[in-house]
């Protein structure tokens, strides 16, 4: 007796578990993710890999993310990384690229980068909304600054293009180990 009245007790508690959305091919789809009552999320998944440039939006200006050459399903490091058939190292540069399909709500975003021990610039809709240190193509062009940036911006339903262009010559690690956060400013 006791037991049922327990089990039926803990079926109340039981919340509704979403599929948390991932990017697929450089685009993440939040249509059904509804930001103030589903809460921030994580911009894990496939963003669109350009490994060994450092580009910026105006490169892309009519290329979607899903025409890239490569992916990189953030958060990771490309230590180890294969791409065209060489094997990359924690050293170099990358940019990287995300397309964020939002849901109808026009209201103030926000996004969190945390522990991208690199330097790196990122732009959302084409203009630059945070930079950590100096990108640069080799040690003595870069001045690595890892840091905490909170970016914001007003939405507007429409998609949010990000270009996350990134240089890592100082530390073991290269890419994005952290996920990068993204909801109500």
């Amino acid at each position: 007796g006791l037991a049922l009245m327990l089990v039926l007790m803990c079926l109340g508690c039981i919340k509704d578990k979403r599929t948390v959305p991932v990017a697929h091919q450089g685009v993440l789809d939040l249509r059904d993710w509804n930001l103030a009552t589903d809460g921030p999320i994580a911009l894990n998944g496939q963003w669109a890999l350009s490994q060994g440039k450092l580009l910026t939006p105006t490169d892309f200006k009519d290329t979607p993310p899903q025409a890239a050459d490569d992916f990189l399903h953030l958060p990771s490091d490309w230590n180890g990384r294969t791409v065209k058939g060489r094997a990359l190292g924690g050293v170099g540069v990358a940019t990287l690229r995300l397309r964020i399909i939002p849901g109808p709500a026009t209201q103030r975003l926000g996004l969190r980068l945390y522990y991208i021990k690199a330097a790196y610039i990122l732009w959302i809709n084409g203009r630059v909304a945070a930079q950590s240190g100096t990108v640069g193509t080799s040690p003595q062009t870069e001045v690595p600054e890892p840091s905490l940036r909170l970016p914001e911006w007003q939405g507007d339903g429409q998609p949010i293009d990000l270009v996350l262009e990134i240089s890592n010559h100082q530390y073991r690690e290269g890419g994005v180990v952290a996920p990068i956060r993204f909801g109500l400013a």
